[in-house]
């Protein structure tokens, strides 16, 4: 990955902010093996 170093974000405010959207969406909607597309297929 090519970078000059320099964002408005840092990556450590970006992964927090991931693990945070992702402890509050429900899990309904998260890709696991018991929700997202895993609802559609033949194998559940």
């Amino acid at each position: 990955m090519m970078s000059d170093g320099k964002h408005l974000i840092s990556f450590d405010k970006v992964v927090k902010t991931m693990n945070l959207t992702g402890k509050d969406l429900p899990s309904l909607y998260k890709e696991t093996a018991q929700g997202g597309l895993a609802l559609l297929t033949e194998n559940n």
